[in-house]
């Protein structure tokens, strides 16, 4: 059997959950796919992390396989998408991160900065986390996938507009949850990032 029907049999195991064909693409595509992923993001952790999303995302989207297609341009493709939204990602929280620091909300002394850094992070899981699932599964898609509201839509079978219900309810709830709990500087914080 050829390399292209071998892959083409394996990506038909794999549609019908077969684990083994499943390791045997892994073995098959991961190098690739590192290597990939790191002449995009220059960082070892960063394109391993891509890879192994990948591979947690083929398997969870294994029924959407199209056998006859190009099995190495479907991967290359879902590999290129969510590094490009990794990058988008770091570039949105540095950018968020340099407007905080410039406007003088965290302090320039490195210590200081951690703690008000991590201070955030904190409030924000807590403010997440208490956002009801399906609402919690719209905001992280939009904001932590790069997902627009009609991808959202149609990934998740409901429509644009529902989509955008449970967006400005997020904000809200995350915006409220951030202003009670937080101190005067994160409460300017939060007044600017979520007004």
């Amino acid at each position: 059997m050829d390399k292209h029907s071998n892959i083409k049999d394996l990506a038909r195991r794999l549609r019908i959950s077969d684990q083994q064909a499943f390791s045997e693409l892994y073995e098959i595509y991961h190098g690739k796919l590192f290597r990939f992923a790191l002449s995009y993001l220059n960082s070892e952790t960063e394109a391993e992390d891509v890879v192994h999303d990948l591979f947690v995302k083929l398997w969870e989207k294994r029924n959407l396989i199209q056998p006859d297609q190009n099995f190495d341009s479907y991967l290359f493709t879902l590999s290129k998408n969510h590094i490009l939204n990794v990058i988008r990602n770091k570039r949105v929280r540095r950018e968020c991160h340099d407007e905080i620091r410039s406007s003088g909300l965290i302090p320039r002394n490195p210590t200081l900065q951690r703690i008000s850094e991590a201070e955030y992070q904190h409030l924000y899981d807590q403010a997440l986390a208490q956002l009801p699932k399906r609402r919690k599964e719209v905001y992280l898609l939009s904001r932590q996938e790069g997902l627009t509201y009609k991808e959202i839509a149609d990934k998740l079978d409901i429509s644009k507009n529902t989509v955008e219900v449970h967006m400005v309810r997020s904000l809200k709830c995350i915006r409220q949850s951030l202003l009670k709990k937080g101190d005067n500087r994160i409460r300017t914080l939060i007044q600017q990032q979520y007004s």
